[in-house]
């Protein structure tokens, strides 16, 4: 029989030997279907879950915003819409309701809506609370690893509403420069108003170029929308044209306002690009104009938010700023009762709404005599707008140039008082503010030249004469012929000159002043007070030159001017007292000037120039006197 050999049958047999892979191959397919099935278990279980949590989410987010439409009137939270207008105790009664639907697990939906009531918070004033809500809402979303247009452009108009540019544009180049190419129709316009506060932060850090191009690249885009926005394109527009008539561009102001009233008639929308243009017309001493939009922005406001909401009120008050302007005094008093009532009752006593309310009070108060309460309105004005928003903001800057025109032109100031230093130290930041920020300051400076011609020592009249020259000529540049600003130069001109010593041209000059005034357009009522000053000055020109019947006709004509005007009562008594003397000793005597000093009759930068005119008068031959 034969036999295989060893090897071959070691081979056989290794052949018929199971090998050990094929021997545990079925126990590794057992295990990988074990873990196929587990895998598959917690995957289903998985997408369950995430299919509740975005169950869930949508339920939290549902629940959110049907109470804010419910609570607040607000029907979108992770988009920007209107901020809503609600009291204090709501908005924080709505935020407790809010914590109560959405954890701090739910971070989209309760970062969005605790954002929408930050926004609430600051359209009332209450910064502080608005900015403890933009930061937890945005704390919120950093630890989640989320991001939100609308959140962040909270953020960034809460920075630029407290004039904190330099962070408010650092955070909204950041958000933007992550780009949204393909970002649904609300998002796209979330983005683009967060452009807008892009370019708020940058006209505030005195980039205006930046600015301007960033709002033209913001226009442009929304032009390219489909479907048309036109409410967007208004916005823009109105933000160009309150921009174009800061820069005393009015023209050009004027076209992209009136342009965004006609693209978005009959909403709020249009009456915002109305209320900036009543402002600058205003502003551009279009004051008969600017009462005849702000008649049509107060019906407006009226019909499309009711009578009693807080942008009625601002509409009263600039109404009654147009009137203040064009002089119409006792108009501008009543529409600001209107105004008045309206924000105390929506906004309180701190708002910075009530400042402007303070700033035309204390103009009213100088036109009633009330300096003191005056200068005390003027001063919590600017405390409402410093603690809201910083002392660069544009309305801090209105109103500390009220307070500085109280300062240095009160009744007790004088070069070296410390009213007057404190206004002039106020007006020379102004005018720096304005050279840095490369935005024209007429106003300004011909307040503070003014100042100079009118309490500064010899000195510094010279510089004074400098300034009002170089604001004759901002004034032909940017504002409308027969300009009520330029009048006012022409008298501080006038007044530099005499104390200077060029009496001859300072009179011919008020002469002019004179007439320009009598023969133009309703004047303001201050600026009578000023024609009364022209011709006392011109009195004592007439005395100090021998010539008694001119200064005679010169207070004649002053009577006539203050006669049937309260606030100028005191300014009549004075003229009549100079005429009782003139016609009865034929000279300015010395203790007429005294008694004048004594009363605080004699203006103090006049005392000097009397007793001048007095010595002269007296030195005049008698008959020399009575016939030239």
């Amino acid at each position: 029989m034969a036999t295989s050999s060893p090897p071959a049958g070691d081979a056989v047999a290794r052949a018929d030997r199971p090998r050990p892979t094929a021997r545990i191959r079925p126990w590794l397919a057992l295990a990988a279907s074990a873990l196929l099935a587990g895998a598959a278990v917690i995957a289903v279980y998985s997408a369950r879950q995430h299919r509740d949590e975005l169950e869930r989410s949508a339920r939290v987010q549902a629940q959110v915003a049907a109470l804010f439409e419910s609570r607040l009137g607000v029907d979108t939270i992770c988009h920007l819409g209107r901020a809503p207008f609600a009291s204090p105790a709501r908005l924080i009664d709505t935020e407790v309701r809010l914590r109560r639907l959405a954890s701090s697990d739910q971070a989209m939906p309760l970062a969005c809506g605790l954002s929408v009531l930050a926004r609430g918070h600051a359209l009332i004033g209450r910064y502080a609370q608005a900015e403890r809500l933009s930061d937890e809402a945005n704390g919120l979303l950093d630890r989640h690893g989320l991001e939100n247009l609308s959140v962040t452009a909270t953020t960034v108009s809460l920075l630029n509403l407290q004039a904190r540019y330099a962070p408010a544009e650092k955070i909204a180049k950041t958000e933007l420069r992550h780009g949204h190419d393909s970002i649904d129709m609300p998002a796209r316009l979330d983005q683009l108003r967060l452009q807008i506060e892009l370019s708020r932060a940058q006209w505030g850090l005195a980039d205006d170029d930046g600015a301007m191009s960033s709002l033209e690249d913001a226009l442009a885009q929304a032009r390219t929308l489909v479907p048309p926005n036109a409410g967007l394109i208004a916005e823009l527009l109105t933000q160009r044209g309150q921009w174009r008539g800061r820069r005393f561009d009015f023209t050009a102001a004027e076209r992209d306002l009136t342009q965004a009233i006609a693209m978005s008639q009959g909403t709020t929308q249009a009456d915002n690009a109305r209320y900036q243009l009543v402002r600058m017309l205003s502003y551009s001493e279009q004051a008969e104009r600017a009462i005849a939009e702000a008649v049509q922005l107060v019906a407006d406001r009226q019909a499309h938010l009711g009578a009693q909401h807080p942008d009625t009120g601002r509409a009263w008050i600039a109404l009654s700023d147009a009137q203040y302007n064009a002089g119409h005094i006792s108009d501008s008093i009543g529409a600001l009762q209107h105004g008045k009532a309206i924000v105390l009752a929506s906004y309180g006593a701190r708002h910075p709404e009530y400042a402007e309310v303070l700033r035309l009070e204390s103009l009213h108060d100088v036109m009633r005599g009330q300096y003191d309460n005056s200068l005390s309105k003027a001063r919590e004005a600017v405390n409402i707008c410093e603690r809201a928003f910083g002392p660069t903001h544009e309305q801090t800057l209105r109103v500390r140039l009220n307070l500085a025109t109280k300062l240095a032109f009160g009744p007790d100031s004088t070069w070296d008082s410390p009213k007057y230093r404190e206004g002039m130290s106020i007006l020379e930041d102004l005018v720096q503010t304005g050279s840095e920020a490369d935005i024209p300051m007429p106003y300004e400076k011909m307040v503070l030249a003014t100042a100079l011609a009118w309490s500064a020592p010899e000195h510094e009249l010279p510089r004074a004469e400098r300034i009002l020259r170089e604001v004759q000529a901002d004034i032909r540049r940017y504002l409308p012929a027969r300009a009520a600003a330029g009048s006012y130069v022409d008298f501080a001109l006038a007044t530099a000159l005499y104390r200077s010593g060029q009496q001859a041209q300072a009179d011919a000059q008020f002469a002019r002043f004179i007439d320009t005034v009598e023969g133009g357009p309703r004047t303001k009522s201050d600026m009578y007070g000023l024609v009364h000053e022209a011709l006392m000055y011109r009195v004592l020109y007439a005395m100090s030159d021998c010539r008694r019947d001119d200064a005679l006709g010169a207070l004649r004509h002053a009577l006539r001017n203050d006669h049937e005007r309260r606030n100028l009562a005191a300014h009549m008594r004075a003229a009549r007292d100079y005429l009782t003397q003139i016609e009865r000793f034929g000279v300015l005597r010395v203790d007429f000037g005294r008694e004048q000093i004594a009363s605080k009759q004699l203006p103090p930068m006049q005392v000097r120039l009397y007793f001048e005119a007095s010595a002269r008068s007296q030195a005049c031959p008698r008959g020399l006197l009575a016939k030239r």
